[in-house]
């Protein structure tokens, strides 16, 4: 990860994906689309997903540091 534009990116991809996957399955189980619901899972798992990729290029980047 060359900088925090491409890990902002890749944290909105990755919940989209995710968001998307859901309101597949909600459409599998015949429940009507949700945006509310689409735009939480796309915010909190893509924010998950941020949070966790920083602190592991951050320490990453400590130990090689350290080296």
């Amino acid at each position: 990860m060359n900088n925090k534009k491409q890990l902002i990116i890749r944290s909105l991809v990755g919940g989209f994906v995710y968001a998307a996957i859901m309101a597949g399955w909600d459409y599998h189980d015949n429940l009507p689309f949700s945006l509310w619901k689409f735009i939480f899972y796309l915010l909190f798992f893509g924010g998950s997903l941020g949070i966790w990729e920083y602190w592991r290029w951050r320490r990453k980047t400590n130990v090689n540091k350290e080296n």
